[in-house]
């Protein structure tokens, strides 16, 4: 097949050539958040202007960094908001700034991880699958963290669990990557709560990869201890949700599994959520099944490369440790966050572009493992299925690429009309009334249906402020906070 040929004509020495391809995506990034990020709060980031204010008085304590909000206790993330709104007057462009930054270094991690893969394979012909990694972590697919300041907390929590997994595979178990693991533990949990998981994955991680001398049982034991300490104290005096209390998953299963699927579809087939209603899309009904249907077979895709390499090909475990984690961390995001959504009755809720940044691990390790098929990786199949198996690969991946460009571009369209809503939404809030702005738009107007013209277009002013923040009341009282410390888009420029 053309790619295959593709795979043995570039030389596997040019890892420069693939590090510049792997900077394309990151450029589209760097281009949207530039042209379409707002500085504007955006929902749970109006609860920050209290604490912000708080600062300025010198009345913060520590219980206002540590509280729950929602589901969370994003201690960090609290800590850099409230850093960066001092420094900067609350500028949200550093925030997404900081998003780039921390997936700069996510891409980084999983790229040393993948050329040591290769070296283990001893075939740096694989390492071509660099520039498809950086078309996952940078997909504009996840336009929602990208233009929402205080989303560079996933991004951060993210970052904190792959560092720490690369630190803990490593079969010499030092006390430093103990330690700083430890440290990215913390991290992790207190910033989204899927982040207490990597601490059961890194028990796992230890357990594979110790030599089960009496050192390492003491660094497994103090990684035990230091897990029960912070998840105890994260669900001191915790408050569940209501959907989270009732359990009514339970009675609901197939429902819930839908939810699962769609939420780790989402990064291949998000735009089966018709987030902004292109017209186009009605017309296929199939595409709002599509991501249950993407996640289901992704499940299946890891699964069975995974027994295959292990049970058929005897290849060693540990070489699939990091990957394995990756997977497991997205799996058990995916049935945490479905157990705490799944009272809002929408499965398509699970499609949210938030979410992608957790989702997106499983699909990582997907391709990796499709990649050292293709590859040719010293592998031993048995005549019969070599063939088979190799192109059946070299199609599943051509597909999830494929997928993957059409997510990035209908998560780039769906941000650029986020980015049109919040401009209104400014203006409204500065009280300007200049619709000139509407003009570099054009084309993405040509695409919405009758109702969503009407919704920007005939809004009333509160239905306008009310895109930002539900409780308007709330929200004026915040915006006052804000015009007197000059903060965000009433800073002066």
């Amino acid at each position: 097949m053309f790619i295959h040929k593709l795979i043995r004509k570039i030389s596997s020495d040019k890892l420069y050539f693939y590090m510049a391809l792997a900077l394309i995506p990151l450029g589209f990034l760097i281009f949207f958040v530039a042209k379409f990020g707002m500085d504007i709060p955006y929902m749970d980031e109006w609860d920050f202007v209290p604490l912000i204010e708080k600062s300025y008085q010198g009345d913060l304590v520590f219980q206002d960094l540590w509280g729950q909000l929602n589901a969370q206790r994003p201690f960090f993330t609290r800590i850099i908001i409230i850093g960066l709104a001092q420094i900067t007057k609350w500028n949200i462009s550093y925030e997404l700034v900081l998003s780039i930054i921390l997936s700069i270094g996510i891409f980084t991690i999983i790229t040393y991880q993948i050329r040591k893969t290769a070296k283990s394979f001893g075939n740096n012909r694989m390492l071509w699958v660099i520039p498809i990694v950086s078309l996952i972590v940078f997909s504009l697919g996840q336009e929602n963290n990208w233009l929402v300041g205080m989303d560079f907390q996933y991004f951060l929590n993210v970052f904190a669990v792959v560092l720490g997994i690369m630190l803990l595979s490593n079969p010499k178990i030092g006390w430093f990557r103990i330690i700083i693991s430890i440290l990215l533990g913390i991290i992790a949990s207190y910033t989204e709560i899927n982040g207490i998981f990597f601490w059961i994955i890194g028990l796992i991680v230890l357990l594979s990869v110790s030599h089960r001398n009496r050192k390492d049982k003491i660094k497994i034991s103090i990684w035990i201890i230091a897990g029960i300490i912070i998840i105890t104290t994260f669900f001191y005096d915790y408050h569940s949700q209501e959907s989270l209390a009732s359990f009514s998953f339970l009675s609901h299963p197939l429902e819930y599994l839908e939810y699962v699927f769609n939420y780790l579809g989402a990064p291949l087939f998000a735009f089966g959520k018709q987030v902004i209603n292109i017209q186009l899309l009605n017309r296929f009904p199939l595409f709002m099944n599509g991501a249950a249907i993407v996640g289901f077979f992704g499940l299946i895709i890891g699964f069975f490369l995974i027994w295959l390499f292990i049970y058929k090909e005897k290849i060693v475990f540990n070489r699939f440790i990091p990957y394995l984690s990756y997977s497991f961390y997205s799996i058990f995001s995916a049935l945490a966050t479905g157990i705490g959504r799944f009272g809002l009755k929408e499965p398509y809720q699970a499609l949210s572009t938030r979410y992608i940044t957790f989702s997106s691990l499983l699909w990582i390790t997907n391709i990796l493992l499709l990649s050292i098929i293709i590859s040719d990786a010293k592998l031993d199949f048995k005549n019969r299925s070599k063939k088979w198996i190799r192109r059946s690969g070299q199609f599943t991946l051509t597909v999830i690429v494929i997928l993957l460009i059409i997510n990035a571009i209908y998560g780039g369209i769906t941000g650029i009309y986020r980015n049109l809503k919040w401009s209104e939404t400014r203006n409204e809030l500065l009280g300007i009334e200049d619709d000139s702005y509407l003009e570099r738009y054009n084309p993405l107007l040509q695409l919405l249906s009758k109702s969503h013209k009407d919704e920007l277009f005939k809004s009333k002013h509160e239905d306008i402020l009310k895109r930002i923040y539900p409780d308007l009341e709330i929200l004026l009282e915040r915006v006052e906070i804000m015009k007197k410390r000059q903060l965000s888009l009433f800073r002066e420029k």
